[in-house]
């Protein structure tokens, strides 16, 4: 039984209920009576709260900041899936609304063939290739090189952080879906919590691009004012 005492987020008048595990329950209320507060508010995020925590990926603010509610005893885990319209057109498919299509996508573009008009394998350029690339055909356009640490990765970034640790680096470029494109120091990382992360490095110099191999787990990025190409 998950017991729940004293709940006063938001809308809700200190209430108190038990509900019962491993049953389909459904909770219903006029408008404005604190369902949402007690279900994504409350239960959702304290259950967030506690798996943060017990698998040591917490931050500060996960531990100050918590649900107003005096306890909740018995609260496992949980998934949140949240209520929204569905976009759908005369091509809709069960993979597009539901995002599968994209992913599989992905998918087959990291791990399958890439096959040119000539019936040719495409293979993942090397240093030098990309080097080549950029000298032949992007010669005078001012542009940046970065190395990839990681792309859109979902999860903490513990081993990206030691990584760049090993190899002395001391700025990279980071961002998510919220956070815009900036530098920021090792100190600024390793004070980040579970999200989808994206880190760069800055390869100052091409010539030296075989120097920063070992941090291009995702490859390279060449980055201009109109176009952006991922290596």
């Amino acid at each position: 039984m998950i017991r729940i005492k004293n709940a006063h987020e938001n809308n809700l008048k200190h209430i108190s209920l038990d509900l019962p595990l491993h049953k389909i329950i459904c909770i219903s209320g006029v408008s404005g009576s604190g369902k949402s507060s007690l279900i994504y508010d409350v239960i959702a995020a304290q259950s967030k709260r506690i798996e943060k925590i017990d698998s040591r990926n917490a931050s500060l603010a996960t531990f100050s900041i918590k649900p107003q509610v005096d306890s909740i005893e018995n609260l496992p885990y949980c998934e949140v899936i949240k209520q929204q319209g569905i976009r759908e057109s005369i091509s809709s498919s069960i993979a597009t609304i539901s995002g599968l299509h994209e992913l599989l996508r992905d998918e087959f573009v990291k791990q399958g063939n890439i096959i040119g008009k000539s019936g040719n394998i495409i293979k993942k350029p090397t240093p030098l290739e990309i080097v080549k690339f950029i000298e032949t055909y992007r010669k005078n356009i001012e542009s940046k090189l970065y190395a990839i640490v990681c792309y859109d990765k979902m999860g903490t970034i513990k081993d990206e952080i030691a990584l760049l640790k090993k190899h002395n680096i001391k700025e990279v470029f980071y961002f998510t879906d919220k956070k815009k494109f900036a530098a920021r120091n090792m100190a600024y990382l390793e004070k980040l919590d579970y999200d989808l992360h994206n880190i760069l490095v800055r390869v100052n110099n091409i010539k030296d691009i075989e120097k920063y191999s070992a941090l291009a787990l995702d490859g390279f990025l060449f980055r201009s004012e109109n176009e952006e190409i991922d290596f």
